[in-house]
Parts: C-alpha cells; structure tokens; sequence
C-alpha cells in the first residue's frame, strides 16, 4: 500500500504525517474488542487424534498471543493477567 501512495506524487505533496498502525483485532464497540478469530475453537480443542493437531494448536496459540500483545500495545496498557492454574492452555498463552 505505502509503494502505491508513494508512486501518486500529488497525494505524496498533500500528506504531512502518515502513521501505519498494526491492528490484529476488531475494536466492536467502546470497551469490546474482538480477535477475529472464528475457528479458533477447534484449532484449540478439536480433533486431537489428526496428524498435525498440535502443530495447529501452538500455532493457534502464538495467533492469540500476538493479538494480545497487539493489543495491549495500541491501547498502552499493561495489563494483570489472571487465569486458573489447572489449565494449561491458560497458564501457557498467560506465560508467552
């Protein structure tokens, strides 16, 4: 996008700041947000006998987390995470 901006040389005299921002979540509403992530479930939890079940989970996991992360960034915020202890998947998207 920004080479497409950069070939129009009458846009380019025009724009005085010109901010990209990483945005890997839908902001709803005011104080909802949303990661946009609708099948996230079964990645997680689902079918855990196929072959590259768990290569699907970590990958799933790593989605989340740097959406988090992406986040918590844009919004400045440090946030306390609090989770249950027994679960794993908690404890270790918590942990990254």
């Amino acid at each position: 996008i920004l080479d497409t901006i950069k070939q129009c040389k009458v846009l380019v005299q025009r724009i005085k700041t010109l901010v990209e921002i990483n945005l890997d979540f839908l902001a709803v509403e005011t104080n909802t947000f949303h990661l946009d992530m609708p099948d996230s479930l079964v990645r997680l939890y689902g079918d855990r006998g196929a072959v590259n079940a768990e290569s699907k989970r970590e990958q799933c996991k790593a989605d989340i987390v740097k959406r988090l992360v992406t986040l918590c960034a844009t919004l400045n915020e440090y946030p306390y995470i609090r989770f249950r202890a027994d679960n794993e998947l908690c404890s270790q998207l918590a942990k990254d």
